[in-house]
């Protein structure tokens, strides 16, 4: 991984060998639509923060938030709109888009939408001088950058043909295929929720986020192939669900209280383990365990390097540089050196 810096400042940084660069949020910060931004509610950064990818029923679809001009691979910023100060703020997480926009649009906005690589508060923000987002209004930030999607809308349009043929042969082998009845879609989160309860979760990671359960014990729970779609059930959201799961017996089975610590979120506050639904539930399909990493177990944090740009005013202590050509410290100091030998 690479990373550019000014002023000691993550600017952009590489991520893979596709020659891509992706800006960090300081430059974001700076340059709020200088690459597509999706918006989307705001207690959606908290599952990003947790290490989830972005899920298209999460983004806000509006006059005021237009889905701009994606390309599959290619870098898309989020920023996020709070319902209760009207504001906006960010953009706050970058990644890169699984599919153009007019993919999504056939898909319905269903599914991953872009893989999340960095994200407010991680390493690569730490590198810098730890700044908080931006918040405007909905009328500053509509007034952002007017006009700045048209210019990928050739290459878009060049992709999609080529994706045509793709997508028609799919979707003939599935209609093709005999329609198998799907489980209805809130036993799946049930079954999931008391898998996770029961063989992900431990009495001393109380109180836990309520985000970060929904994304590490009960999203990791579905089985290989299946999708859990939160808004195909009649519960909407998982703060509803977990209200109701306590009516499904006669006993409690969890408790949630709120954030002391972060305001308008809330914690998994206590776990009832002798639950009847709880003891008797038998895992069928269930991941209850994570597959270990095919290349590493443990995380690598990215390797660093400083390099400054050679400048106007200091041109002639680097006669054989040219302006804005990248150098590291070790050979900076052999050009002094050898300036100063000089004289």
């Amino acid at each position: 991984m690479n990373v550019y810096t000014i002023a000691k400042t993550p600017m952009f940084f590489e991520f893979d060998d596709t020659g891509n660069l992706y800006p960090s949020v300081y430059y974001m910060w700076d340059n709020p639509k200088t690459f597509p931004v999706l918006v989307c509610h705001e207690p959606v950064l908290s599952y990003l923060e947790n290490g989830a990818d972005l899920m298209l029923p999460g983004v806000i679809k509006s006059a005021q938030f237009p889905i701009p001009t994606l390309r599959k691979g290619g870098p898309v910023a989020i920023a996020f709109y709070s319902s209760e100060t009207g504001m906006v703020s960010g953009p706050s997480a970058v990644g890169c888009s699984l599919m153009s926009s007019e993919t999504m649009a056939e898909k319905d906005y269903k599914g991953r939408g872009v893989q999340i690589l960095h994200v407010f508060r991680d390493q690569l923000w730490e590198f810098g001088p730890k700044g908080l987002p931006p918040t405007c209004s909905v009328e500053e930030w509509v007034s952002f950058g007017k006009g700045r999607d048209e210019g990928l809308e050739d290459e878009d349009e060049e992709e999609e043909e080529d994706n045509d043929g793709e997508e028609e042969e799919s979707k003939e082998k599935v209609n093709a295929e005999e329609e198998i009845p799907e489980e209805p879609m809130e036993n799946l989160l049930v079954r999931c929720f008391l898998a996770g309860l029961k063989y992900r979760f431990t009495r001393n990671m109380l109180p836990m986020d309520v985000g970060q359960f929904y994304s590490q014990c009960v999203l990791a729970c579905i089985p290989d192939g299946r999708k859990l779609d939160m808004k195909k059930t009649h519960f909407k959201k998982f703060a509803t669900f977990l209200k109701e799961i306590n009516d499904l017996n006669d006993e409690w089975i969890i408790r949630v209280a709120p954030n002391k610590q972060k305001k308008g979120a809330d914690v998994v506050s206590e776990v009832n383990f002798s639950n009847k639904l709880f003891r008797d539930f038998e895992v069928t399909d269930e991941k209850i365990v994570d597959s270990a990493p095919k290349d590493k177990e443990q995380f690598e944090a990215p390797t660093i390097l400083e390099f400054f740009a050679v400048t106007e005013p200091v041109s002639r202590l680097f006669p054989r540089c040219s302006k804005g050509e990248l150098l590291a410290v070790r050979k900076i100091r052999e050009y002094v050196a050898n300036y100063v030998n000089e004289r």
